[in-house]
């Protein structure tokens, strides 16, 4: 018996540790405030009975909240036809009135009307409600279906209104719709259930969820407090004014130590502390220190930018009572009578960036003492006004950040603490406000992790920003463990998913933000790395000390502008602006990537010869993956150089434990050759002897030296990811020695000390935590090598305006001065190379250096060194206006001269800079504008222009790395690949003295210099004249630079006469092309004549000028001295193109004019010799007359830079607006000039914007008639130029001309739709801010430049696998209509499951590759029975697809081929196979292959037949298939034991062949299935599962033995009628208790001695008075949960309560 008692309590104790436990985790809610209306369907679809189901769901909602006035009102409206206001909100304040109403509640029945009744629930309800007191307004939509009216509108209007819309639904018809109202994310606001009695039965979770809501939302409305601090000047005389400003700031405040703070001080020179935050306790103390107040005049200067600086390092802290590190809004109140005596820029600015709120009151203009704070204030020079909300405007440069998926990945674990929470949550708030949110612009979702990771919500989730920054406000902290590894897994995997908002497919920009306290419970290594190589950027936040290496193995490189971190959660909204402003600006110059590509590729052919080694480590530390990463790097290297053996050559060497020789810089000849090298390259592992390496390298320099005939650039790039086992120093040394310029990369575990060793000097020294951080550090290490080369002979004009404004601390304007002393150092400084100006402004421009003041290079250092910081404010459109001078010759500019100028501010202007600026460009000044903190990206676009030209830095220490950039972009004297013929034809007559023809031959060497010389691009010849001519060398003769240039100095002067006729005559017979001339593949063709005299036979100058014209040459006359301008007119036929200098030194003035005429005259190079372009240009009448002309003239000048012939370049013109219009076809017209006539006639359509529409009637030009040469393999292209929004869809019209292999390149001007845009011309799209950009000369070269690329190579990341699966059972019996019988229905799993994934395909970085399938079922006609899209392994699919009855045939002929075929057609994955599994052929095999050959061609890359049993002929079936690899010949059958492993090794080599272009592939032979591995560990404990549903009751049990006969007890006096209530709920101890009690009872029962165990009850007070307690308090047991045990102990209860009562 003791027992028995001891086991009652030990169960009792632990069902009430169990209760409380699982009240912790979540099912406690104390909630107590909202406005909350049901809106219940009571359309006759419901019936009577549910609707009494749903009146009791209202029940049991009611009774478990507190209904009272000021707590939880509840209204009730019951709709059908109309909607009827059953319960006002607050009707009842008695819970027992309000459920009596609601039991009497009539059912009204009509048709659903859900819309109507939204309606009048937001009209009659919500706007009575109590929202402007900060209560949570809640509507609770209760139906089963669609509504006969529009829902959409009203539910938009509620939720906007802030009213959370819960939707409970019942699934007995189509219930999209009725969803669609909910509040989002749905998983929070939508509970969907089976019928009405699952929904009671489940009613417990779903007022739990709604009451979190409301504890949640309770949360975020709950008002916000603040800490103001009044700062007032001592000098102020107005003392009455003042005392009521502040009594009455007091008052409003109501301030106290639980609600807002106050603090008092005054200033003059320095600051008097009246009261800090600490002693104004309650608001009548406030008051009395305010009273005694009085500003105490000194007579010192007022500074108040000192005594703002004071007050926040002094005051703004925990110690003086500040609550600004819990997150407390800090507002600064300035009373000011006058000017300050110092500057309050830099305090100011202080001030902003801890997010204090800055208000200032001038008491000198203030009549009033109204105050309703936080009150606005005059802006002026020292006195700027912020005021920042919770909500925040899209400005500057998140303005131009259009597109964009940004997922937010947030550590919600222990770590984080729920106080700190909420200001990750206010943080997220402000940085989503101030983003440009739609689902056609940037969009946003959220993962929260802890132990494990949920999406709070996807990228497609919310449409409507003011919906999601609400439902912000109500996210929930969890606690837990961190694991960000799993994060970033779980986000990779689930998140940046197409299906799921991810717009990766068309090539928007893809983000992630991390944001941790630093920890993390798993590695997150090689999880980031997937993520990064996924095509994710990774932004780090780390908070209150992260571990840095942590955040940096998260985050992409480079980390200056992906790592980010802060000392505590309460300085998060002070970063939030930093990184916010960080990731816009990363975002739009993303979009000028292509624009700064190009100018790099541009900058590189200035380096025409190189000999260049790579020296790569291939030990075993290396990672496969991480290999590649190494290969790619070095193959997108190759694309910037020209390829050649005598240009840049290429020779690799790799390393580990010894050096291993892959191919010398001799071995290859073109780019091409070295690709393939480099992508066959195996790592072998082994050691790092990084010092063997470099030792090995000296032979192979020395040998590539006696190669050339003459010194080039030699260099070296290392790359290693560990230390060197043996010494580097010395060898490297020695590599230096001999010439070799060393760059060394260091990866992971590299040594630094030990690279920089290798390396010339530091900045050739890069280190980078991840492989694949090389890429993004291409560019650096690019731009050093050619920056040299490309800056060597610069002439350029150049001003630097540094902004010297207050804002800009001192030692920033020290970082700010030792980039410009950076920046001159690498420029060769004189009046015949490159002059420079330095100006700085504030509020107004100061002359520092002029840019004819100094040519000596220190001296100008010096001056920049001693440059004095003037502050003050920041007017740039005054600077803007006074640098026009600047650049007049009078104060050094120079004419033909490039000029630059180069902007440097860290803040927006205060006046106006557009126009002045505008002027500048006009006048030919090229702008670039450097934006540090706080400087405006729009402003300083519009002042640049291009985007291109504006660098964005978040700080004054990145500016060191924009040297290279800035330098290379600057020194291109051409920015475009060039293509020409061009002829000197020289003077050599006796009237040129020797040093006279020396000064000729310099200026030509000169003009050579400047140009892209080289046999594919820039061809030189020279023929020197007199009596006779005479050339000297060949077009086709010389390849590089040097080489003409020495050919050129090499001539001499014959003397004579001056037969310049003659001479012209002789040049014509070496246009052709045994002479290297090109006019036949549209080459222009250049003739410069240079001569000092008149032609001895000028009567024949017009004959043979014709004759030159009529070739299509271009001619340029230079005449010096006594040339006559009359005669070279004559021969150029255009006195434009006559050039005349006195005397011959100033030809050497000449030179830019006649580089430049060079430059805009030649075509640009182009990897394709022919192509058709289609161009389709916006008519519409959104484009004004004079940007539909600088269109047109964009077009011509596309014409001028391209080949126009019928056999290379063909063009068609289209038009488009709300119709489409055909202006000539490809054939119409043969030649440019035509071609630019035509396009001049086109007149504008004036209409919409329909883009789609036009997408798909441009078709028609690629047809033959139409002039396309598609069927000859000529490249196809189409340009489409827009400056608006389609009206219509434009996807799927533009997925229908690539699948026909166009090319398509789009331009948007203006206020464009990107997404649009990269739909239908994926990463090939040029948007421009407006039309003047189409003016840009680099625009143009940048749209041929895309267009002449050729096909970019399949990237093997992007590899994607469709297998079309397809069955020919032709005998399907009548009685058994099952399809899949026999071994095809055992076998089939194991097939489709192996063929899922393919492993380890050698081009893809994933070690698993899924493949997609798809399932179709055709019969003998081709109908399709039963289709599926190709998607992952999915058993729910296969199980339908084994399971399906088929009653008619299936039959393998030309129309299952056909079918598929069809299938395939509209997919545009890589790589197509379709699988047959067939019981043998039902057409000839004529038929069958000649419908096999029509699906081959279609673009299916393998069809593999698999027989079945019964067949008789797998010979016929090989006939039929084609694409698959070794084991072509060897048939595939159902029965063979390894089926599945040999239908999975052809897939593998199809996509071997097709992704990664390995053309064979070969495998072993099949292993024997290897022993049963050992069971794996036991995984940790899953989530804690929700209450699972009661079962059925069970039959009464056999009636026991009678029990002894008790006494007969004395009858009681009757009690007291009770109230009547409903049934109450028992908590989950309660029922624990009594549970446990009656079992208890059931084993005395069982033994027969209930009367002792009585006893055993009474006699123990405490467990008495618990079961009495419980056993009076409940009425009804909730039948669904306890009903069965109840039942089970009837007779035991009956005997206990006559007992007890």
């Amino acid at each position: 018996m003791e027992t028995i008692r001891g086991l009652l309590f030990v169960c009792i104790s632990a069902s009430c540790f169990f209760a409380s436990q699982s009240q912790k985790t979540g099912t406690e809610c104390k909630a107590n405030l909202a406005d909350i209306v049901f809106l219940v369907d009571g359309s006759s679809r419901i019936g009577d009975d549910n609707f009494m189901l749903v009146k009791n769901f209202l029940l049991k909602f009611i009774i478990s909240r507190d209904i009272r006035p000021n707590k939880v009102k509840v209204g009730v409206v019951q709709f059908s036809d109309d909607p009827h206001g059953e319960i006002l909100l607050g009707d009842y304040a008695d819970k027992k009135e309000l459920l009596e109403k609601v039991r009497k509640l009539t059912y009204r029945k009509g048709g659903p009307e859900t819309g109507k009744a939204l309606r009048f629930v937001q009209d009659n309800y919500f706007a009575k409600g109590r929202a402007m007191q900060n209560v949570p307004q809640i509507l609770m939509v209760i139906s089963d279906g669609e509504s006969s009216d529009d829902m959409q509108t009203p539910a938009k209007n509620l939720r906007r209104q802030g009213v959370l819309i819960f939707v409970f639904a019942v699934r007995r018809s189509e219930i999209k719709e009725l969803i669609s109202i909910a509040s989002k994310p749905h998983l929070r606001f939508v509970d969907t259930f089976d019928n009405y009695e699952h929904m009671l039965e489940l009613s417990a979770q779903s007022v739990l969820k709604v009451c979190h809501i409301m504890e949640d939302q309770q949360q975020a409305l709950a008002p916000k407090l603040a800490d103001v601090f009044v700062l007032v000047d001592s000098s102020a005389k107005q003392t009455q004014q003042i005392t009521e400003i502040l009594s009455q700031l007091a008052t409003q405040l109501n301030v106290g130590s639980t609600s807002n703070q106050m603090a008092l001080a005054q200033f003059s020179e320095d600051v008097s502390v009246e009261f800090l935050f600490s002693a104004s306790k309650n608001r009548n103390k406030a008051l009395s220190l305010i009273h005694k107040f009085h500003p105490r005049s000194t007579g010192q200067p007022r500074n108040l930018g000192k005594a703002m600086d004071y007050i926040r390092t002094q005051f703004l802290n925990t110690k003086s009572g500040s609550r600004i590190e819990q997150g407390y809004k800090q507002y600064l109140l300035v009373l000011s009578s006058g000017e300050s005596d110092d500057s309050t820029a830099r305090a100011v600015h202080a001030l902003q960036n801890e997010e204090v709120t800055i208000i200032n009151i001038d008491l000198r203009k203030e009549t009033t003492t109204d105050l309703d704070f936080p009150l606005g204030g005059p802006s002026g020079a020292d006195s700027t006004i912020t005021e920042t909300g919770d909500i925040f405007n899209v400005t500057g440069e998140c303005r131009s950040t259009q597109l964009a998926d940004i997922v937010f990945i947030v550590d919600v674990s222990d770590s984080i603490t729920a106080p700190n929470y909420r200001l990750v949550r206010s943080f997220l708030h402000r940085m989503i406000s101030g983003l440009d949110i739609k689902s056609n612009g940037v969009r946003v979702g959220l993962v929260e992790y802890s132990n494990f990771s949920r999406a709070a919500f996807y990228l497609n989730t919310f449409e409507d920003k003011e919906e999601l920054l609400q439902y912000i406000r109500i996210l929930r902290y969890w606690g837990g463990l961190p694991y960000t590894g799993k994060a970033l897994n779980y986000t990779r995997e689930n998140v940046f998913s197409e299906k799921l908002g991810s717009r990766r497919n068309v090539g928007v920009e893809q983000i992630a933000i991390v944001i941790t306290e630093g920890t993390s419970m798993d590695n997150v290594t090689t999880e980031a790395l997937m993520l990064r190589r996924s095509g994710v950027q990774v932004y780090a936040l780390g908070v209150t000390g992260s571990d840095v290496n942590l955040l940096k193995e998260i985050a992409s490189y480079p980390h200056r502008k992906f790592v980010f971190s802060v000392e505590s959660f309460a300085k998060l909204n002070k970063m939030e602006r930093i990184l916010r402003k960080t990731l816009c600006n990363n975002v739009v110059q993303s979009t000028a990537i292509k624009t700064s590509t190009y100018i790099l590729k541009q900058g590189c052919k200035q380096t025409e010869e190189a000999d260049i080694y790579f020296l790569i480590d291939h030990s075993g530390s290396i990672n496969p993956e991480d290999f590649q990463d190494m290969k790619k790097f070095i193959l997108e290297f190759l694309v910037m150089f020209t390829i050649g053996p005598k240009r840049v050559r290429v020779g690799l060497v790799k390393f580990a434990s010894t050096p291993t020789l892959e191919f010398t810089v001799t071995k290859y000849k073109d780019r091409a050759s070295i690709e393939r090298a480099v992508s066959n390259i195996i790592q072998l592992g082994g050691g790092t002897d990084t010092g063997k390496g470099l030792t090995f390298m000296d032979p192979l320099f020395k040998k590539a030296k006696e190669t050339r005939d003459h010194k080039v650039p030699e260099i070296l790039i290392v790359i290693t990811d560990g230390k060197s086992q043996d010494e580097v120093k010395e060898p490297a040394e020695e590599l230096r020695k001999q010439g070799v310029s060393i760059y060394a990369i260091g990866v992971k575990n590299a040594n630094e000390q030990e690279l920089l060793e290798i390396a010339d000097n530091s900045k050739k020294m890069f280190f980078v935590t991840s492989f694949d951080a090389l890429n993004p550090l291409k560019k650096d290490i690019i731009a050093d090598i050619c920056s040299e080369e490309a800056c060597k002979d610069m002439l350029a004009d150049i001003i630097f305006l540094v902004d010297g404004s207050g804002s800009i601390a001192p030692q920033d304007f020290l970082k700010m001065k030792n980039f410009l002393n950076t920046l001159v150092s690498d420029f060769k400084i004189g009046n015949k190379s490159v002059q420079v100006g330095v100006v700085q402004f504030s509020s107004d421009p100061h002359t520092i250096l002029n840019l004819n003041n100094i040519y000596d290079k220190h001296q100008i250092l010096d001056a920049i060194n001693g440059m004095q910081q003037l502050g003050g404010q920041t007017m740039l459109g005054l600077a803007l206006s006074y640098l026009l001078r600047s650049f007049d010759s009078t104060m050094g500019g120079r004419p033909g001269a490039p000029q630059f100028l180069i902007l440097i501010t860290d803040g927006m202007a205060q006046d106006e800079v557009t126009m002045p600026a505008k002027v500048l460009k006009d006048r030919g000044v090229i702008i670039y504008s450097i934006g540090v903190e706080n400087a405006d990206h729009a402003q300083l676009t519009e002042i640049s222009q291009p985007t291109g030209r504006v660098y964005m830095e978040r700080d004054f220490d990145a500016l060191e790395f924009l040297r290279e950039d800035l330098q290379l972009e600057i020194c291109i004297s051409c920015p475009k690949s060039q293509v020409a013929d061009v002829v000197f034809l020289v003077d050599g007559s006796s009237s040129i003295a020797d040093k006279d023809f020396e000064s000729m031959k310099i200026f030509m060497n000169s003009v050579v210099k400047t140009t892209q010389v080289g046999q594919d691009n820039v061809r030189f010849c020279t023929i020197v004249y007199s009596n006779t001519p005479q050339i000297h060398f060949l077009l086709n003769q010389y390849d590089t630079t040097i080489q003409v240039q020495n050919a050129i100095s090499a001539l001499t002067s014959p003397g004579g006469n001056t037969n310049t006729a003659k001479a012209l005559q002789y040049y014509l017979q070496y246009l052709g092309p045994d002479s290297g001339g090109r006019s036949k593949q549209g080459v222009p063709q250049l003739l410069f004549v240079i001569t000092d005299g008149e032609a001895t036979d000028s009567q024949d100058l017009p004959k043979v000028a014709n004759e030159l014209q009529s070739y299509g040459v271009n001619v340029y006359g230079i005449g010096i001295v006594n040339a006559r301008r009359s005669e070279l007119e004559i021969i150029t036929k255009d006195p434009n193109k006559v050039f005349q200098v006195d005397d011959y030194e100033a030809l050497k003035a000449l030179q830019q004019n006649i580089s430049k005429v060079i430059c805009n005259t030649t075509k640009v190079e182009c990897m394709k010799q022919a192509a058709d372009l289609v161009i389709l240009i916006d008519g519409s009448e959104s484009i004004k007359s004079e940007p539909w002309k600088i269109m047109k003239n964009f077009l011509l000048s596309l014409i001028d830079r391209l080949r126009i012939r019928e056999d290379l370049f063909r063009i068609g013109v289209a038009q488009f607006s709300t119709a489409y219009r055909k202006e000539f076809y490809l054939n119409d017209y043969k030649d440019a000039e035509a071609i630019k006539k035509a396009i001049q006639n086109i007149k504008q359509m004036k209409d919409g914007t329909y883009i789609g529409a036009a997408l798909t009637k441009v078709q028609e030009f690629f047809q033959a008639d139409k002039g396309s040469r598609m069927q000859n393999g000529i490249s196809q292209n189409l340009l489409l130029i827009t400056d608006g929004e389609s009206t219509d869809e434009v996807r799927d019209a533009a997925e229908r001309l690539r699948a026909k292999g166009i090319g398509i390149l789009a331009v948007g001007i203006g206020e464009v739709s990107q997404e649009q845009l990269l739909q239908i011309a994926k990463d090939r799209v040029f948007l421009l801010s407006n039309f003047d950009h189409l003016k840009l000369n680099t625009t143009t070269e940048r749209v041929i430049d895309v267009l002449c690329e050729e096909p970019k190579p399949l990237d093997p990341s992007s590899c994607t696998i469709e297998i079309g699966i397809g069955f020919d059972i032709s005998h399907v019996s009548a009685s058994s209509q099952y399809l899949f019988k026999g071994q095809l229905q055992l076998r089939l799993p194991e097939i489709i499951e192996h063929i899922s994934k393919l492993h380890n395909v050698c081009c893809v970085a994933e070690h698993t590759l899924h493949t997609h399938t798809g399932f179709r079922l055709v019969d003998s006609n081709g109908k399709i029975l039963y289709d599926t899209n190709f998607e992952k392994y999915s058993d729910e699919v296969l199980n339908k697809v084994i399971a399906m009855q088929i009653s008619q045939p299936l039959a393998f002929n030309p129309q299952l081929l056909q079918s598929f075929q069809d299938k395939f057609a509209h997919s545009i994955v890589g790589t197509k196979v379709l699988i047959i599994f067939t019981d043998g052929l039902d057409a000839s095999v004529e038929d069958l292959k000649h419908a096999s050959e029509n699906l081959r061609k279609s673009g299916v890359h393998a069809l593999l037949t698999v027989a079945l049993e019964g067949v008789q002929s797998t010979s016929d079936l090989l006939k039929v298939e084609f694409g698959r690899g070794f084991g072509f010949d060897e048939p595939l059958s159902i029965g063979m034991q390894s089926v599945a492993s040999a239908v999975h090794k052809q897939i593998d080599t199809v996509a071997s062949r097709e992704c990664c272009n390995v053309m064979c592939k070969c495998t072993g032979h099949e292993g024997m299935r290897g022993s049963r591995g050992p069971p794996g560990p036991k995984g940790s404990p899953g989530q804690r599962g929700y209450s699972g549903f009661p079962g059925e009751e069970g039959g009464a049990g056999e009636r026991g033995p009678p029990g002894f006969n008790g006494m007969q007890g004395h009858r009681g006096c009757p009690g007291r009628r009770g109230l009547k209530v409903l049934a109450g709920y028992l908590t989950a101890c309660d029922a624990h208790i009594i549970i446990i009690t009656l079992l208890y009872l059931h084993a005395c029962y069982i033994q027969q001695v209930i009367p002792f165990c009585l006893i055993l009850i009474t006699k123990d007070n405490k467990s008495f008075n618990i079961i009495k307690q419980k056993l009076n308090n409940f009425t009804v047991i909730p039948v669904a949960i306890y009903l069965s045990l109840f039942s089970l102990f009837y007779d035991i209860q009956t005997y206990i309560m006559g007992l007890i009562h």
